[in-house]
């Protein structure tokens, strides 16, 4: 697959990049950084997977623990 991120950690590629990206190759395309509850329908019609991190985690510090509401609400919107 390929991963399609932004110009620095927790930055998200523009929805167009990753849009760009799915129409020019045959494998999966993820989106690999800045995917959060708000934007995640900007990517959902383009990519495969992504990866999220801090942006589900407490005060969004990629060490401390996962908070379940974001986890919850993230997925939700997933499956709208």
């Amino acid at each position: 697959g390929v991963i399609v991120t932004g110009s620095h950690t927790g930055q998200a590629p523009s929805p167009e990049d990753v849009a760009t990206v799915a129409g020019a190759v045959s494998c999966s395309v993820l989106v690999g950084s800045g995917v959060d509850i708000d934007n995640i329908g900007d990517f959902i019609s383009f990519a495969d997977a992504v990866i999220v991190g801090s942006s589900l985690k407490k005060a969004g510090k990629w060490q401390n623990e996962l908070e379940a509401e974001k986890v919850a609400a993230l997925a939700q919107r997933c499956h709208r």
